[in-house]
């Protein structure tokens, strides 16, 4: 068995729309209509040099050396069916579909997901019509005859997800045609899958019955049977029914029940609130919406995950939730939904298409046959235990893997099993794949189960090379684990590799972790590679690459609250303030999880005043629960002690505390003075102070510095290169501007912060400085003109974001100054007594 050589060709699929009643309509003469048909096509084809592939019933499979080739022997061929004098004023319609791709060629014919590709198109097509795929149009540079290329819109193709499809047109040819046969883009984040779905007919289709009957179905059954999949399937079989979307919440990576509720804003797109409780926020925020959530693995977090998908329930009539887990949620009206093992014969398809994918030249006899049914019945049809098998076709035969499991799996063949022993089956399957890596291998699997979320290779090398494993063993191993699927592989945000590790996979490392005793030490070298990666992207937040940052800052969330819960449990309160300054990054993206972690490193560093205040600093719910005193007694505490200010981590300053007021002119002086003790910190830090102190003396009117200090500031944010820096500077001057009421020079100032990109959800900033902007030019003598979208746009937010009271309140004022200045007092009225109402 080898490797097959690949090529980038041109497929063309066809095949007659409606023949079954064609057939029965015409029938003995339909045979001759068929050989005609075919007949045409192939002339076309063989003008055009083109190869037949395989016909199957009333279609072609056609390979082309072009697209454009492919394209003029579709041409000809519809045309000339078109003109075909068929028999009874029968019109026989022919639907083709044409993609580019790369296949792989073996003795049988080509073999690859382009073919499945062109296929979907083909189906998705009405009869008389081409349809391409993208690849097919953007390499085809000009067309010849006067023919064309339209494009249609994006489709969910299956198996293959959202694509862009195009119709080709030409004279002669008919231009109208009903709708694809494919549902379009729909809203929701279910993942597309690369590879086929096997079986569960019958089980999918009593889902989606389940579905329309109940609001909750829990699929259980144990790990590896293959829930999730299941799950996603019916979901996107049945999305068309739900206008809002199918949504999927992963609860997988969550490692408290405080960060359920985080999870579930975030698998639902929305933003988690600060303010107020969270799921109370998305009962709020889906009551009239009609969409269907998966909520997968739900066993670790069971009572937490029940309590939110209860509430949600009871609150939004119209949601419906599909939940996986290895026992029930024991929820009031929960539909359960057992998902067993698959079926001797499609857990054999499952295993010879996976094999298939691997090795495309691999010979399937009668006696290997016999081994893959022997195989699949030993694995008890866990589809999670035959993919693992199925990846290790390109080194051993289907007989000799039965040989290799047969040394693991002996005690467990034979008479009947629990739900315990069908666990012991799959841990079973893992010691088997396991066994077969290195003891290298096996260290570096172990090690990397650390990880909860994605990792990169350096992240790797950082963890797992130690204890006689060095770095270029783990970048020699990496990979290998990915092609025995014990790691999953991705693109992230920044074009790099990603890789991660499978739930089940991970609590099966650290098992071995602590077997050995080295678990401790390896999640120690895992938090202090997150307290410095997150420390140099905190550094890095300002700069030319502040969008990338944030992304990767955000990739690091998860596993930075296991190290920070690791950090409070072992008392390391230095690494846990490198390992929040997380927040620093992602700024207003709070979470559960997160303030239950600040909550308890608050409680347990009593006894390290300097970190607390810093703690107490950073948890910007501080705000909410203390007194501007507190907050301005932290502030001077800090100032007076002199404490150095870190140079190799970021570091929040005192001023944060004075942004309230609640402070003397005296008090003032010493917050200026405080900005000396920076000089040294690295520039983002300094930048973070100044604008703290250019903030707190602008919105407390002690102004007698902060000219001065504008003029550093301004200075220091060109030195960064940062878009956000120079945002910033804009919305101080504005905010100088307005204490001193120059309001139109403030309207300026706000009107140079740039506005949110149309794919980037708008935040509270861009809210309050719209809004700044509005009350500027109200308030200016200068002549007014306003478009309702400047007053509307900030209101839009409050739809998708929490209702932060103060931005609300300001937002009565600017509109109700803005209607004024309109000439629309009556509806300034209505807000004006809006604030005296609610505020």
């Amino acid at each position: 068995m080898g490797n097959n050589p690949t090529d980038t060709v041109t497929l063309l699929f066809t095949d007659i729309e409606g023949s079954t009643e064609l057939l029965q309509r015409v029938g003995a003469q339909y045979t001759s209509l068929l050989d005609r048909h075919r007949s045409i096509i192939r002339t076309a084809v063989t003008e055009h040099d083109g190869t037949e592939q395989g016909t199957e019933g009333d279609s072609f499979f056609i390979t082309f050396d072009s697209p454009s080739a492919a394209i003029a022997a579709a041409t000809t061929a519809q045309l000339d069916l078109l003109a075909e004098p068929w028999p009874d004023g029968i019109q026989l319609r022919v639907r083709m579909g044409i993609h580019l791709g790369e296949v792989a060629h073996t003795a049988e014919g080509p073999v690859g997901l382009a073919i499945h590709h062109a296929t979907r198109i083909a189906a998705a097509a009405n009869g008389g019509q081409i349809v391409l795929s993208d690849s097919v149009r953007s390499a085809t540079a000009t067309l010849t005859g006067g023919a064309g290329v339209v494009a249609i819109g994006s489709f969910r193709l299956r198996d293959v997800g959202i694509v862009p499809l195009y119709q080709l047109t030409a004279p002669g040819l008919p231009a109208d045609f009903p709708p694809l046969r494919a549902p379009t883009e729909m809203p929701g984040n279910l993942p597309v899958e690369l590879s086929t779905f096997i079986g569960r007919i019958d089980e999918i289709h009593r889902l989606i019955v389940d579905i329309t009957g109940h609001r909750l179905m829990t699929l259980i059954g144990v790990g590896g049977t293959g829930k999730t999949r299941l799950a996603i399937e019916a979901a996107r079989s049945i999305e068309t029914s739900f206008p809002d979307g199918c949504w999927l919440v992963q609860l997988a990576p969550v490692a408290v029940d405080g960060g359920v509720p985080s999870a579930f804003a975030t698998g639902l797109g929305l933003a988690a609130s600060i303010d107020r409780d969270v799921v109370d926020d998305l009962v709020a925020r889906l009551r009239d919406r009609r969409l269907l959530v998966v909520v997968d693995n739900c066993e670790h977090l069971l009572d937490a995950a029940a309590d939110v998908i209860e509430r949600i329930i009871a609150g939004c009539p119209n949601l419906v939730v599909v939940a996986t887990s290895r026992d029930p949620l024991m929820v009031s009206g929960e539909r359960l939904v057992p998902v067993p093992s698959l079926p001797t014969t499609e857990a054999e398809g499952l295993f010879l298409e996976r094999a298939g994918a691997e090795a495309p030249d691999l010979m399937i006899d009668a006696h290997q046959r016999l081994a893959v049914s022997e195989l699949c019945r030993r694995l008890d049809g866990l589809p999670l235990a035959i993919e693992l098998a199925a990846s290790r076709v390109r080194s051993f035969s289907p007989v000799e893997l039965v040989t290799l499991l047969d040394e693991r799996f002996r005690l467990l063949v034979g008479g009947r099993r629990s739900r315990i022993e069908r666990h012991q089956t799959m841990r079973g399957t893992l010691d088997w794949s396991y066994d077969l890596c290195s003891e290298v291998e096996r260290a570096v699997f172990d090690r990397l189960s650390v990880f909860q979320s994605g990792f990169d290779l350096s992240a790797a090398r950082a963890v797992a090379a130690t204890y006689g494993v060095d770095a270029l063993d783990v970048a020699d191993i990496v990979p290998q684990l990915v092609d025995r699927s014990l790691l999953q592989r991705s693109t992230a945000s920044d074009g790099t590799t990603r890789y991660r590790m499978l739930e089940t996979m991970r609590a099966y490392g650290h098992e071995h972790l602590q077997q050995l005793g080295v678990s401790d030490a390896i999640r120690e070298r895992h938090v202090r590679y997150l307290a410095a990666t997150i420390c140099e992207l905190a550094l890095r937040s300002l700069g030319p690459d502040e969008k990338l940052v944030f992304r990767r800052a955000g990739e690091c969330l998860t596993d930075a609250l296991v190290a920070l819960d690791w950090c409070i449990e072992h008392q390391e309160w230095e690494l846990a303030i490198r390992i929040v300054q997380i927040r620093a990054v992602l700024d207003r993206r709070e979470t559960g999880e997160m303030c239950a972690l600040l909550n308890d490193a608050l409680r347990a560093s009593g006894e390290a005043p300097d970190l607390l205040d810093e703690m107490q600093r950073v948890d910007r719910r501080m705000r909410l629960r203390e007194t501007i005193a507190q907050a301005v007694e932290r502030g001077l505490r800090t100032i007076r002690s002199h404490r150095p200010v870190p140079l190799d981590r970021p570091s929040w300053p005192p001023a944060f505390d004075f942004q309230y007021g609640g402070y003397t002119a005296a008090e003032s002086e010493e917050l200026v003075a405080s900005l000396d003790d920076y000089l040294d910190a690295p520039p983002v830090v300094r930048f973070n102070a100044g604008f703290a102190v250019i903030r707190s003396l602008t919105h407390s009117e002690h102004l007698e510095h902060v000219d001065e200090l504008l003029q550093q500031f301004d200075l220091l944010a060109r030195e960064l290169q940062s878009a956000d820096a120079r945002d910033s500077v804009a919305y101080m001057r504005g905010s100088l501007a307005r204490q001193r009421e120059p309001w139109g020079d403030a309207a300026q100032w706000f009107a140079c912060i740039a506005a949110p990109e149309a794919d980037s959800p708008q935040e509270w900033f861009d809210v309050t400085v719209k809004w700044h902007w509005v009350t500027a030019r109200a308030m200016s003598p200068e002549p007014f003109h306003l478009t309702s979208a400047d007053l509307i746009a900030p209101w839009q937010w409050f739809r998708e974001d929490p209702n932060l009271t103060v931005l609300r309140h300001h937002g009565c004022v600017s509109t109700a100054l803005a209607l004024h200045r309109l000439g629309l007092d009556d509806l300034a009225q209505r807000f004006a007594a809006w604030v005296v109402r609610d505020f």
